[in-house]
């Protein structure tokens, strides 16, 4: 072995500066930023809509109140007073049933109701006055769903 033959060192890799890798996590903070906002946006979207769909069954059950009202001056304890289809009778794909109980219809999410509304209640009281009966979504302690923000617009006071 000849000791004046140079010997070769491994070819060295240039490294990143440390620029280069600030750069690297910001892109990654802000793409992970943007994927969160728009789930929150989707997740928003779609528990209005499934919230909305309860609604919407109610209104069919608040004529019914409001109608019963107005004959009997007082309101039906129950689904068949009121003469509508029984408590399950009448579910949706995102709604497994509708309760009347002293004129307060309670709209109960299930089916494929998405899990943050699963199992939650709107309930929508009646108020009678002058012209008819006045509905106010009831945001009470156990029937409220679980975010204000998608509820209807006539619900968010």
């Amino acid at each position: 072995m000849d000791r004046g033959a140079a010997t070769e060192l491994p070819e060295r890799r240039p490294s990143l500066a440390p620029a280069s890798l600030i750069a690297i996590a910001v892109a990654i903070l802000v793409f992970g930023y943007f994927a969160w906002l728009i789930h929150t946006v989707m997740l928003d979207t779609r528990m209005r809509s499934q919230v909305s769909e309860g609604a919407s069954i109610a209104e069919g059950y608040k004529a019914a109140v409001a109608d019963y009202f107005a004959k009997n001056r007082s309101y039906p304890t129950n689904n068949r007073q009121a003469g509508t289809a029984q408590p399950g009778a009448i579910s949706d794909k995102f709604v497994s049933s509708v309760t009347i109980s002293n004129g307060v219809i309670t709209v109960i999410y299930g089916n494929k109701a998405d899990e943050h509304i699963a199992g939650r209640k709107l309930a929508f009281a009646p108020h009678p006055d002058g012209s008819g009966t006045q509905w106010t979504c009831n945001l009470a302690a156990g029937t409220n769903v679980e975010n204000a923000k998608w509820l209807p617009n006539f619900c968010r006071h």
